[in-house]
């Protein structure tokens, strides 16, 4: 998995999943990217899970190796009760997914390795 900086711009808000949202190819109008907005509720926070950044290692104090001791938070719950009772339809999303159409835009930061 890449975590990845992203310069969004102005975005284009698509709340439905619809024909017209699947043939996008490229952010419409003056838009520099689309965000598809799910609604309110998201993965449930009890299912995160913290990871260290880097490998450790490095000899010496002050944590050392690639991400010098940060962590990071990864959202790995199952959608909250909340959201699948009050989800209007299927044609609506689960989460938040952004859409940047051109690679200019994107500096990979980090990859992610995880094992399960």
């Amino acid at each position: 998995m890449f975590l990845c900086e992203v310069a969004l711009g102005d975005a284009h808000i698509v709340d439905r999943s619809d024909h017209s949202t699947c043939r996008l190819n490229a952010a419409p109008g003056q838009h520099h990217s689309v965000l598809a907005a799910a609604p309110p509720g998201g993965p449930d926070p009890n299912g995160d899970v913290t990871i260290a950044m880097g490998h450790g290692g490095g000899g010496g104090g002050g944590g050392g190796g690639c991400g010098g001791g940060r962590k990071a938070t990864l959202c790995t719950g199952k959608p909250m009760a909340w959201m699948a009772k009050h989800r209007t339809d299927s044609n609506t999303f689960y989460q938040n997914e952004y859409l940047v159409y051109d690679e200019r835009q994107i500096r990979v930061r980090y990859v992610v390795k995880i094992r399960l």
